[in-house]
């Protein structure tokens, strides 16, 4: 996390219960982040649930959750 140069995501996917989750997130250059999440986003099927369990972003999730609804910060 955090690293010079690195831009990732690490998703939990239980496919029985439809459930995608942000585990960790990480981008070295501003606005990646946002990229990785929109992408995400438009591959999961629309009657999957998209959660964010452990929010430590101070802001980030929250932001993300009003611009893409199906986005459950728990």
């Amino acid at each position: 996390m955090g690293a010079d140069g690195i831009t990732g995501v690490e998703l939990l996917i239980d496919a029985d219960t439809r459930v995608v989750q942000f585990f960790a997130i990480t981008s070295a250059e501003r606005g990646c982040g946002r990229k990785v999440v929109k992408a995400v986003v438009r591959a999961t099927p629309p009657d999957w649930v998209l959660a964010v369990a452990m929010d430590w972003s101070s802001g980030f999730w929250q932001r993300l959750a009003g611009d893409y609804p199906r986005l459950r910060v728990l």
